[in-house]
Parts: C-alpha cells; structure tokens; sequence
C-alpha cells in the first residue's frame, strides 16, 4: 500500500505566546555596556561607540510615538551619557566628580513635568543634593522641549539656588518598558540613556 507524507502545517504564532523581541536583546547588551561606569564618565572610547552601535539599532523601534506615549512618565536611573554636563552640570564633570561624590543620579517624569536629581556626598561626607525642576511640553511625536528653573543646592540642611534658568530639546530615539534613550538636539546633542526603576 503507498504511502503518502502528511502536509506539514506550522500554527501562526499568538500573542501570548510570543517570545522576546529582538529589540529586548539589545537593550539587554546596552545595560550591560553601561553597568558600573558611573554614567558613562570612566568608559574608554571604544566602549563609547559599542554604546552607539547599540543605540543606533534602537533608534526608531519600540514605541512609535514615545513623546506621547504613558510609557514616558516614570523614574528613571541615568545610566549613561556621552556627556557629564548633560546630566548633573559642573557636578559631573572631573573635578566636579572629584569634590561631589555622585551616589545617584535620577530622573522623574509625571504629569507634564521633570525632576532631576544628583545625590552626592561632598568629599565623601557631607550628604547632599542639586535638584532641577522643568515643564514637559510635547513638540511632536518623538520630541520634547524641557524649560527649566534654576538648580537648586541642598547642602547641610540649607537650599541655595545656583544658576539660570534654561531650556532644552530632546529627541526619543527609543522607549519601552525598561529603557529611555535620547538625544539632545543642541550643539553638543549629548546622548542620554534612563533605566527605569
């Protein structure tokens, strides 16, 4: 009696039953890259572009329209930029580093406005802290302008405000439900990326 082979069949995958995206991998690869380098400050330049590598495999992915998406508003670890003034000021460069301890640097996203903050302790004792406050304005789909006030320094139980007000625009080059990654566009378009806590 012949025999005859069965037609193979292959069952769409489901919903529910998909695996990672490919994107999860990625960010995965960047975390790593960025784990214990003191956002970004102590990584060599060859490090510095595999970050760039992986951003640019991102860029775009995710979610389509990240500035206004709910996925935005949360707190967020700075784990990496290409640029210590972008995320602390003159606390972050090297001698500010060198004199300010950074034990955090954090951000919060929530109801049309920002709240940076770097946690630091002067020469390894005196805890303190500068905070910077904006409004959000939404300027597109993956754009948003950010006006702020002038920082504030929280040292020894007193407040000083240093500075001057200032405005920033960024673009979201990719967001989902554990990462943020942007990009300044001013002269010095510094690339940041948030982990979300």
């Amino acid at each position: 009696m012949p025999q005859f082979a069965m037609p193979q069949f292959q069952m769409p995958e489901l919903p529910w039953q998909k695996g990672p995206k490919r994107e999860d991998k990625v960010v995965d690869e960047l975390l790593e890259l960025v784990e214990g380098s003191d956002a970004g400050a102590n990584m060599s330049d060859a490090k510095r572009a595999e970050v760039q590598e992986l951003v640019e495999k991102l860029a775009g992915r995710g979610e389509k329209r990240p500035a206004r998406s709910k996925l935005l508003e949360a707190e967020y670890d700075v784990v990496y930029t290409d640029n210590a003034i972008a995320a602390g000021g003159p606390f972050r460069t090297a001698p500010g580093r060198a004199i300010f301890w950074t034990d955090a640097i954090t951000q919060v996203i929530e109801g049309g406005k920002l709240h940076n903050r770097v946690d630091f302790h002067l020469l390894g004792l005196v805890p303190g802290a500068v905070t910077l406050d904006a409004e959000v304005d939404v300027l597109a789909d993956d754009r948003l302008r950010a006006r702020f006030g002038r920082p504030q320094l929280q040292l020894a139980g007193k407040v000083f405000e240093i500075g001057k007000e200032s405005a920033t625009e960024q673009e979201v080059l990719y967001l989902d439900e554990r990462i943020r990654v942007s990009r300044g566009l001013s002269a010095r378009a510094s690339l940041l990326v948030f982990k979300k806590l």
